[in-house]
């Protein structure tokens, strides 16, 4: 078993993480939609309702960044509070600085993500473990959680 050192999510990290995953999944329709607005303001001939798709355009992109600032930022404690994991074969637990434990079974992780930074660990589409790969205390312990748990996951 491995016990990692203690970590603490930032809001501005958070931030970033949602935006980036965010961007993962959907860069072609993000992609589609700098097109179609990049379209419209080259065209020979535009209209008062090409500039209503284009500041439509333009607010859908902002409200998604707000919202994902928004909740980054808000009061939610949980996510943002100081914590440490131990690690086994089985399960990953979270126990945060209040002495509350959360336990994930490593069967249930369906899809991983890895940085130069951290690993994300999801359990569904939306909700993830982060854990940077600074707060592994050796080589051996970043090893051995890359062959044990990472590689079982499917």
């Amino acid at each position: 078993m491995i016990v990692t050192d203690k970590i603490k999510l930032t809001s501005k990290e958070l931030f970033k993480i949602l935006l980036t995953n965010y961007l993962r999944r959907r860069w072609w329709q993000v992609l589609g939609i700098w097109v179609l607005i990049i379209y419209l303001l080259l065209r020979s001939t535009t209209n008062p309702f090409d500039y209503f798709i284009i500041v439509a355009l333009f607010l859908l992109q902002g409200v998604i960044i707000y919202q994902f600032w928004s909740f980054a930022t808000s009061k939610y404690e949980t996510l943002l509070q100081e914590r440490y994991f131990e690690m086994d074969v089985d399960k990953i637990v979270g126990i945060t600085s209040g002495g509350v434990s959360s336990t994930y079974e490593n069967r249930y992780f369906f899809m991983f993500t890895k940085t130069r930074r951290y690993f994300l660990l999801f359990t569904n589409r939306t909700d993830f473990i982060y854990l940077p790969i600074s707060s592994f205390k050796s080589s051996e312990d970043k090893e051995w959680f890359e062959h044990e748990v990472i590689m079982k996951i499917k």
